[in-house]
């Protein structure tokens, strides 16, 4: 019996082990050097943009109405996140490392190209730093029987992550003045899609003060382009280095419109935080697609959670009540109370009840409380009204999206 117990264990150990080995044996040395690591340390709206939240001490850049890496469709603003665990769906809580703040980007059915990004200060020019990132890709092609699909395989290599470091003041995708660690994708990084790797980055202060970078892409109008990360860590090295004259020539030109090369030979690769299943003693292997009773299961497979907040296109007035308006995901009806004057707006609400066929949210205002009621008529719920398109802003891990038609 001991011995049973005592071989998992073993092969564990052996795994932890070997995943260390995989990064250069230089000593850490000194503090997390970036401000509000773990996002717990209070959030704004960039430039005043509702749907741009951003942890206090970092910044957003992103592409907008721009093809990138030789595709057809233009980019789009993305949605970014500062989401509280608070209320957070069961089975979701590995989106968050620590704490009760974990950070989001992303879009849906438009190409997305995003950065976050830090000036750090008082670096030592000539030291080595580390740059690591744990980073969940959240793309995925369809949402089937509570289940993710991954990108087929004609459009794996569309999700892509970098990490950068450049002078503060450098324009950011500036590959002359920014130095890029390369792209991460799905062929050099195994498992990618619907994981959480640590992407690390080793590289060389130039000057004291340098701004580094958190870099996505998802090239495809995927029906959910999503990105969480949290708590990132920038700390120093014992190693030192020689200062290069510049960043090494850009694989791709500033624009983006050409892909660059993968991580150079002899770079750290990301380490994979997930651990192989254990065979069982007769050499098979039990993966665990969805676990739970049969409640639980049939919870998972519904398009919204009570808590959820999402972005909803309000389309119709409530049939009964004047104050209340209707909104659709596919064919799924959300009741939206005192949403009757923002009728044709994209507004977020809050899903308050569950069924099988339909929903009901609140309204809510710009700071996240539910708009109160004005009392103009009765709180019936609405079971049938013709739609049109519409787009949803998933903030509770990243469920069925549906096409936008009214940007």
């Amino acid at each position: 019996m001991h011995k049973r117990t005592l071989l998992p264990l073993l092969a564990l150990v052996v795994l932890l082990v070997a995943a260390a080995a995989a990064l250069p044996a230089r000593a850490q040395s000194g503090p997390n050097l970036l401000e509000n690591p773990g996002f717990e340390d209070g959030h704004y709206n960039q430039d005043g943009i509702p749907q741009i939240t951003v942890p206090n001490g970092w910044r957003m850049y992103w592409s907008n109405e721009e093809k990138i890496f030789g595709g057809e469709w233009v980019t789009t603003r993305p949605e970014t996140i500062v989401w509280n665990i608070k209320g957070s769906p069961p089975g979701e809580e590995f989106f968050w490392k620590d704490g009760s703040y974990t950070m989001k980007v992303f879009n849906t059915w438009a190409p997305l190209w995003a950065a976050m990004a830090q000036d750090v200060e008082n670096l030592q020019v000539g030291r080595k730093y580390r740059f690591s990132v744990p980073i969940y890709i959240d793309v995925f092609a369809d949402y089937e029987s509570g289940k993710k699909i991954p990108p087929p395989p004609e459009h794996l290599g569309q999700a892509k992550i970098r990490l950068g470091a450049g002078p503060v003041g450098a324009t950011w995708r500036d590959e002359t003045a920014i130095a890029y660690s390369g792209w991460w994708t799905d062929a050099s990084v195994n498992p990618f899609y619907q994981a959480y790797p640590v992407f690390v980055y080793d590289f060389t202060a130039t000057q004291p003060n340098m701004t580094v970078y958190i870099e996505m892409v998802s090239a495809y109008p995927f029906p959910n382009n999503g990105f969480f990360f949290d708590t990132p860590s920038l700390v120093a090295l014992d190693a030192t280095g020689a200062v290069p004259a510049q960043p090494a020539a850009p694989a791709g030109n500033a624009t983006g419109t050409g892909q660059a090369a993968a991580p150079p030979a002899g770079q750290v690769n990301p380490v994979v935080t997930i651990v192989p299943p254990t065979p069982r003693p007769d050499g098979s292997i039990v993966h665990v697609v969805e676990a739970g009773d049969r409640e639980e299961i049939e919870q998972r497979a519904l398009p919204f959670h009570v808590g959820d907040e999402v972005l909803l296109t309000i389309e119709e007035p409530h049939m009964y009540n004047v104050d209340d308006a209707v909104a659709r995901v596919d064919s799924y009806i959300v009741s939206v109370t005192n949403a009757g004057p923002h009728v044709g707006e994209q507004r977020m609400v809050r899903i308050e009840s569950v069924g099988r066929s339909a929903a009901t949210a609140s309204l809510l205002d710009s700071e996240g409380d539910a708009v109160a009621a004005s009392g103009n008529g009765a709180d019936e719920q609405l079971e049938s009204a013709s739609g049109s398109g519409r787009r949803r802003r998933g903030s509770r891990g990243g469920r069925r999206r549906s096409r936008a038609s009214s940007n």
